[in-house]
């Protein structure tokens, strides 16, 4: 989204990235319809998953509006959904 790179953008190490990414994909598959991209998802459906997401992670707290969790959203369920189609 905006042609960066997210985890340069974040400025985490790739294992942390990486962990973080699993976790937020692991609760999007639980509590999201991974076939439907993200403005398509149940409003709290995804308030849940960003709850879920910073009370494990709190460094998500520092991102204003959630936007971190809200592109690693963005970039999986966009994935998933077009291989579903």
């Amino acid at each position: 989204r905006g042609g960066y790179n997210l985890q340069e953008k974040l400025g985490w190490s790739p294992l942390e990235y990486e962990e973080i990414c699993n976790f937020v994909t692991h609760l999007t598959n639980e509590y999201l319809k991974v076939d439907k991209m993200w403005r398509r998802q149940v409003k709290c459906s995804l308030i849940v998953v960003y709850a879920e997401a910073k009370k494990r992670y709190p460094i998500l707290r520092d991102y204003e509006g959630d936007w971190a969790v809200g592109d690693m959203l963005h970039i999986y369920l966009k994935n998933s959904s077009s291989c579903s189609a």
